[in-house]
């Protein structure tokens, strides 16, 4: 009954957002039309060989963006392909399905579709956000031939993605039993307890925690190599990840479970981002040493939250077991400190100053003068 009304809820709001968009387009843009219109009236006509032209350079440049959609997210579809039969192979190993692992097959299948996608989305979102608003500085800087500043985009794009990357993707990985028993607590059923099932769905989450964390890297590569116009080198990495991924995930899927789909992402992405890394590199003559100085202090500051998130929950602040309300609230302040002191340890080695120019001496100075 509660799925019924989470599907009523969700297709009211989507009701409710379509109905406000159509009054912002009747209220808003629709002021903007009579400037459109006057525009019209005063446009260059354009002949048919150039509508030709421009009907070609259209599919020239819309049609690798729409390849490398497809093939870059090909891994939740290759994932959802082989789950249930690989899941089914690996806990048949021993003989028959019996009906506990056949229990564990539905219940691990329910994880991922249903909760574990929607928060891996939560680092990934990062990706499209960030890389959107910086490849027209890229290309514009392209087009100038200023490299210099080319080379200055992509270190500082690929560096604050893996700056705020990496503490929400290990956060699923850290709190990922509060994190599922507050938002998606499993029932448990009559060949699992609800304990056993929320600690396999936790683990479940902690193993898709990487490929969140690989699914929030690889497309700023693949964009990144679209914006230099690097498209067909691009193209054939993303085909060597698909070709990749598709042939290892059932095998690795039958011999390991549900951690084998990640160690198959793990090879196939992992192949994606050297290959596209080593492309840019080549032709703008990157040099990643500063940007592994950067991530060996991202992971210092990494430590030191799991560290902090181990103290504070040894002090009580689990997250869970406690109810639901409550539970939220222990997370909270769990999660809240432990993303300070990440904070506080990478701002001691100037990092947030240098990448997101946020220092507090100077703005202070400024308030206080």
């Amino acid at each position: 009954a509660d799925h019924v009304w989470s599907v009523y809820f969700g297709a009211m709001s989507t009701s409710i957002a379509a109905v406000l968009a159509i009054l912002h387009i009747k209220l808003y843009d629709h002021k903007q039309m009579k400037e459109i219109k006057s525009r019209m009236e005063h446009r260059k006509v354009v002949h048919k060989s150039d509508q030709r032209g421009l009907y070609k350079e259209l599919v020239f440049i819309a049609l690798p963006f729409l390849i490398s959609a497809i093939l870059g997210y090909c891994d939740n579809i290759i994932n959802t392909f082989y789950l249930k039969n690989g899941l089914e192979a690996y806990y048949m190993k021993d003989g028959a399905l019996s009906a506990h692992a056949s229990q564990e097959v539905i219940l691990v299948v329910g994880a991922i579709n249903y909760g574990v996608l929607k928060l891996m989305s939560i680092p990934m979102i990062l990706a499209p956000g960030f890389t959107s608003a910086i490849i027209p500085h890229i290309t514009s800087a392209l087009t100038n031939q200023q490299y210099a500043l080319v080379r200055k985009n992509i270190y500082e794009c690929i560096e604050i993605v893996l700056y705020i990357g990496i503490p929400i993707s290990f956060c699923l990985f850290a709190y990922a039993k509060p994190i599922y028993a507050c938002m998606f607590p499993p029932a448990g059923s009559d060949m699992i307890a609800a304990q056993e099932a929320l600690e396999l769905c936790a683990d479940v989450l902690r193993w898709f925690s990487v490929d969140a964390f690989l699914g929030t890297i690889a497309p700023i590569f693949t964009t990144l190599l679209m914006a230099v116009e690097m498209r067909k080198k691009n193209l054939r990495n993303l085909a060597i990840n698909a070709g990749i991924k598709l042939m290892i995930t059932y095998p690795m899927l039958a011999w390991f479970g549900y951690p084998g789909m990640i160690m198959a992402s793990i090879i196939s992405m992992g192949t994606l981002i050297l290959l596209s890394a080593h492309a840019l590199s080549k032709q703008f003559e990157l040099k990643w040493i500063y940007t592994l100085r950067k991530l060996l202090v991202i992971l210092i500051g990494i430590a030191g939250l799991y560290g902090c998130s181990m103290l504070l929950s040894s002090m009580g602040l689990v997250g869970y077991g406690n109810g639901r309300l409550i539970g939220i609230c222990q997370l909270g302040i769990n999660g809240l400190i432990s993303l300070t002191m990440y904070f506080g340890i990478t701002y001691f080695f100037g990092l947030p100053q240098n990448l997101l120019h946020l220092d507090f001496k100077k703005l202070f100075h400024h308030k206080a003068s």
